[in-house]
C-alpha cells in the first residue's frame, strides 16, 4: 500500500530536548546554502533541466502562500511557483518523484479537472527546514495544491521531499472484467498503492516491496491479516525502517481492502494444473 508514514513524533521530552536548531543544522548539512543549494529536475523528453531553489526564489511568478492548513501543512508564507510554470503537462501525466522513492503519476486530465475546479497546483520551495520536521524534513521542494476544494485532492498526489518532475504515461496495471469488484480494486491501487508499491514490475514507485513478485501477496497472507496490514501495519508487524502508514476507513473502507484483495487474487499467477 502506499500512504506514506506521517513524520515520525518523538516524546514531548524529547522534543523540548532536540530544539528547531537541531534540524535547521541537518538541513544546512544536506543543503549546504541554507535550502538554497537544491535542484528541482525537470524531464519532457530527451530534455532535462535543473532548476536551482535559489533561482526559483527569485523569479517574477513567486507567490506566499499559507500552508497551515493545507493537507501537507508547510507553515505560512511558503514560497510557491504555479506546477503549469515550471512543467507544463504535454503527455498523459506528469510523473512526480520523492527523495524516498515515493512516485506519483497525476493525468494531464486530473490538473485540468482541478483548474476547472478553481484549485491550483504550486511547487513549493523551501527556504530553511518546514515546520514540526524536527526528525523527518519534507523538502526541498513540495507539490501542494490550493482552492476552496483542495481538500478533496487525494493525500498521493501532495508530494513532499520532491526532486524531480517527468512526463510520462500513467502506469498500465493488468486489466480487471469492468464493473467488478476487482475492477474496484484495481482502480484503488493506482491511486493508493503504486506510489509506492509495483505490481509485478510494473510502475515506478519502490519506497515498498513488490506486491507481485516474487510471490504475489495473497500467496502469504489471509485476507484477515491483509485487512489488518492495510488498517495498521505496525499492529502486524513493524521494523526500523517501516514507512508505511495505515489507512483509515474514511480514506479506505472495508469493501475498499476486499475489492484490492480481490484485484490481488485476480492477477496472481494460476498454479498449473
Amino acid at each position: 500500500m502506499a500512504r506514506r508514514a506521517p513524520a515520525p513524533t518523538a516524546p514531548i521530552t524529547a522534543r523540548l530536548a532536540a530544539p528547531m536548531a537541531a534540524a535547521m543544522a541537518a538541513w544546512l548539512l544536506l543543503c549546504p546554502a541554507g535550502g538554497r543549494g537544491a535542484d528541482l529536475t525537470v524531464t519532457d523528453g530527451a530534455s532535462v533541466r535543473r532548476l536551482p531553489a535559489a533561482a526559483l526564489l527569485h523569479r517574477a511568478d513567486l507567490v506566499r502562500l499559507d500552508l497551515s492548513r493545507t493537507t501537507v501543512k508547510l507553515g505560512a508564507g511558503v514560497a510557491a511557483i504555479p506546477l503549469s510554470h515550471v512543467a507544463p503537462c504535454g503527455g498523459q501525466a506528469l510523473i512526480f518523484t520523492a527523495r524516498d522513492r515515493f512516485v506519483a503519476g497525476v493525468p494531464c486530465a486530473a490538473l485540468s479537472a482541478a483548474r476547472r475546479r478553481g484549485v491550483t497546483a504550486w511547487i513549493a520551495i523551501a527556504e530553511g527546514p518546514w515546520p514540526g520536521n524536527s526528525l523527518a524534513d519534507l523538502g526541498p521542494f513540495a507539490l501542494v495544491w490550493t482552492g476552496a476544494d483542495a481538500a478533496a485532492i487525494p493525500r498521493e498526489d501532495w508530494v513532499e521531499q520532491l526532486v524531480a518532475i517527468g512526463q510520462g504515461d500513467p502506469d498500465p496495471l493488468p486489466a480487471a472484467p469492468a464493473g467488478t469488484q476487482a475492477a474496484r480494486g484495481r482502480a484503488l491501487f493506482a491511486v493508493d498503492c503504486l506510489p509506492c508499491h509495483r505490481l509485478d514490475g510494473i510502475g515506478r514507485g519502490t519506497k515498498g516491496p513488490d506486491l507481485g513478485r516474487p510471490m504475489n501477496v495473497t500467496a502469504y497472507l489471509t485476507p484477515a491479516g491483509f485487512h489488518a496490514l492495510v488498517r495498521d501495519p505496525r499492529a502486524v508487524r513493524h521494523w526500523p525502517a517501516q514507512a508505511m502508514a495505515g489507512f483509515p476507513p474514511d480514506l479506505i473502507g472495508d469493501d475498499g481492502i476486499a475489492a484490492l484483495w480481490a484485484y490481488l487474487q485476480l492477477v496472481a499467477p494460476r498454479a498449473a494444473p
